[in-house]
């Protein structure tokens, strides 16, 4: 009898998860590609429930979705056929997240709108990189960033190359390499750099032989240091209770980290994982807005991702 007992409660609670599973519904929160929910496009806002199909068209598409009563998100960025019921699963096997900087981070994601203002810093240079002027010290080791070219200059149509210059602070050169888009990623831990606690960085435009067509204009010198030890082991500790148990090479959990350093005042590393986001998403729309308001928040160029 206690056998039938158990059996019938065994039914019931694998009834309740298979009814659970049939009755989620997710909200899409980030897109970027072909993907479609039982034939039809899907849109960034939208509701998809459980009961439907995801086809993701190719491995360049991307959609994050949120159920709210697990407080989860799941990612996919690979082509195939998705069951939502099978989605859902994942969803009831999951433990939600805990930390703030999640829900720091549905919110930016869940806009639908983002009012978007030019705060470019004001410059003579002809060439403004994503960087602060002012020394920023930096947790991280790959220093990813972009610049852009002022449109009224009366030499931009012969720019080639962009010179990519690192300097010590005594000026020596330590690193030099001709640039062909409008954008580098730095190792800071590659040996050249590795004795060095603060490093200078500039970007010259130069023609196609190589002279240097910003002469007569004042070249901005960005300034990054290299953060100490105690505080690195202090951000390792936090970051690693953060993402306790959790996948960080994911677009939302580069976004979640985004505003993790944005909080500890690292607008550097911050900006590293922005772009970690962008990539992993396909530039997905979604990641893009939180990362103009950033920009914007940190006197930065936002017109410059994209």
């Amino acid at each position: 009898m206690k056998m039938k007992s158990l059996g019938f409660i065994l039914f019931c609670l694998m009834s309740i998860s298979t009814l659970f599973a049939q009755n989620i519904t997710f909200k899409v929160l980030a897109l970027s590609g072909n993907v479609t929910a039982d034939g039809q496009a899907v849109k960034i806002g939208s509701e998809f429930k459980s009961t439907q199909t995801l086809l993701i068209a190719d491995d360049s598409s991307y959609i994050a979705i949120y159920y709210v009563g697990k407080k989860e998100v799941i990612e996919i960025a690979r082509k195939g056929t998705f069951l939502g019921q099978d989605l859902a699963k994942q969803i009831t096997a999951a433990k939600g997240w805990e930390s703030d900087y999640f829900y720091y981070t549905i919110g930016e994601l869940a806009q639908e709108t983002t009012v978007l203002k030019n705060m470019g810093r004001k410059s003579v240079a002809p060439v403004m990189a994503l960087l602060p002027t002012n020394e920023q010290k930096m947790y991280g080791t790959k220093l990813f960033f972009r610049w852009h070219t002022l449109s009224q200059l009366p030499f931009k149509e012969k720019i080639v190359l962009y010179q990519v210059m690192v300097y010590d602070t005594q000026e020596n050169l330590l690193y030099f390499k001709d640039a062909k888009r409008q954008q580098i990623l730095l190792d800071l831990a590659s040996p050249k750099f590795a004795q060095h606690q603060v490093l200078l960085i500039q970007v010259v435009p130069t023609d196609a032989k190589g002279a240097d067509l910003a002469k007569d204009y004042k070249n901005d010198t960005y300034r990054i240091g290299k953060m100490e030890q105690e505080k690195t082991v202090e951000i390792n500790k936090e970051i690693d209770a953060i993402f306790r148990d959790r996948k960080r090479d994911t677009a939302f959990s580069k976004l979640a980290e985004a505003r993790y350093f944005e909080d500890k005042r690292l607008p550097l590393d911050a900006m590293q994982a922005f772009e970690q986001a962008l990539s992993l998403s396909f530039n997905a729309e979604a990641y893009k807005k939180p990362y103009r308001l950033f920009l914007e928040r940190n006197g930065l160029f936002a017109g410059t991702i994209d």
